[in-house]
């Protein structure tokens, strides 16, 4: 008879994702996943696979999750300049949040891994050409309704923007002044505009 998992996966993915996102693949060893998620290695490894395997579970679970919370607005169908306002008011005021000011999960890892071939460098690619679509769309929209500057470039304004997002990430990560970030944003907001 086949033993029953004694653990939650997905709250062991939870947990994964935490420590990953503080720490970073490299600086993060099994014996501290096992310490940090409750789970025994064995259960991790029958679960999961091994670390590789669950790095990339944990991104992939990141993923879904900050296209819901965080690029839904930017994404959704009549999403214009005030999404793209909102996205950046909140990345502004994330210093305070309880995780993002470890920075964004997704931006972390691809400065950690750069360009690699692989499961885990296409889940990094596949985000980063999501997130410029989502910029894609709302700049699109925003341009139609006169929001922006009608002379600006839709296609490679959104990938300047998904940069700034990636930027600022590390910058609250590296706990910047948030004078900075602040300026950096805005800056680039009122750039769309002119």
């Amino acid at each position: 008879m086949a033993r029953v998992r004694e653990f939650n996966e997905q709250m062991a993915l939870d947990k994964a994702i935490e420590i990953f996102w503080r720490k970073g693949y490299a600086n993060t060893s099994m014996r501290e996943m096992v310490k940090h998620t409750g789970v025994a290695h064995a259960g991790l490894y029958t679960a999961f696979g091994g670390k590789d395997d669950l790095f990339q579970a944990a991104l992939e679970k990141y993923e879904k999750r900050i296209f819901m919370y965080l690029f839904s607005g930017l994404e959704s169908e009549r999403a214009s300049l005030r999404e793209i306002k909102k996205f950046f008011d909140f990345v502004k005021s994330s210093t305070s949040d309880k995780y993002f000011r470890n920075g964004c999960f997704i931006a972390n890892s691809a400065t950690e891994y750069g360009k690699s071939e692989g499961p885990i460098f296409d889940v990094l690619s596949r985000t980063f050409e999501r997130q410029i679509q989502a910029f894609t769309h709302a700049l699109s929209n925003a341009k139609n309704l006169n929001q922006v500057s009608a002379n600006i470039n839709v296609e490679t304004t959104a990938a300047s923007l998904v940069v700034l997002f990636y930027g600022s990430s590390t910058l609250i990560r590296m706990k910047a002044p948030q004078s900075a970030i602040d300026a950096a944003i805005d800056s680039n907001l009122a750039a769309l505009q002119a």
